[in-house]
């Protein structure tokens, strides 16, 4: 078995899941509707290859994939909008990327709390 570095400057896809809690006192129906409008907003972009994120209880499991780095970033863009609904309503308790990451969406990633392991590290391929 092999290392594949997840901080990489390789082209590829993107792609990271994650969990979020919902704060105690977020409204469920504000919680629906933001996933309802970030899905929307996702499937709408030609490079989001999936977006899925299941809601259970008070909180919510995401898994997200995009074509490329520039179609990560652009997603990321579009989204930025929607921002600052997200603070009152959960917070990320874990990110993971799946895939290798440029060092660039690595730290956009990483505002977001997720779990960037370093150059050295890698998965078992």
């Amino acid at each position: 078995m092999s290392n594949t570095p997840l901080i990489a400057a390789q082209p590829g896809p993107v792609g990271l899941m994650y969990k979020v809690e919902v704060h105690d006192d977020a409204n469920m129906d504000d919680v629906y509707q933001l996933t309802e409008d970030m899905r929307q907003q996702a499937e709408a972009q030609e490079g989001t290859l999936l977006w899925e994120i299941s809601l259970v209880g008070r909180s919510a499991y995401g898994y997200e994939r995009y074509r490329d780095a520039d179609a990560f970033k652009a997603h990321f863009a579009e989204l930025a909008p929607l921002f600052p609904r997200i603070g009152p309503l959960w917070k990320n308790t874990m990110m993971v990327p799946t895939t290798p990451l440029s060092a660039e969406v690595a730290e956009m990633l990483s505002g977001f709390g997720a779990t960037i392991p370093d150059a050295n590290s890698g998965i078992e391929g």
